[in-house]
């Protein structure tokens, strides 16, 4: 069979989804994570909880399905959300939301 992954990685958590060439959903999975207000105005969240929440909730839409079978992985983030990076490509603070 052929299988497709898609993730949503919105303002609250990531969803995920395996589904077959036929548009068929096999399984599906959410992981949430913190919106953080460290000031008034402020919205920021950990860059590295958004790649945990994609790395469990593949883990688990894919769980009992031979790797070989994933054709395509798509994904749709937020929009606006600024993560600094230094030379290394590792976030040098947290994201700063568009809801800032």
């Amino acid at each position: 069979m052929t299988y497709y992954v898609g993730h949503d990685l919105g303002t609250g958590a990531n969803k995920a989804v395996l589904v077959d060439a036929e548009g068929r959903i096999h399984a599906s999975a959410v992981a949430t994570y913190e919106l953080d207000h460290p000031h008034p105005g402020w919205a920021e969240q950990d860059p590295d909880a958004w790649w945990r929440a994609v790395c469990s909730t593949t883990r688990e839409v894919v769980t009992g399905i031979d790797p070989a079978e994933i054709r395509g992985f798509a994904a749709a983030g937020q929009m606006l959300a600024l993560v600094p990076l230094d030379d290394s490509g590792r976030a040098t603070r947290p994201a700063i939301s568009w809801l800032d």
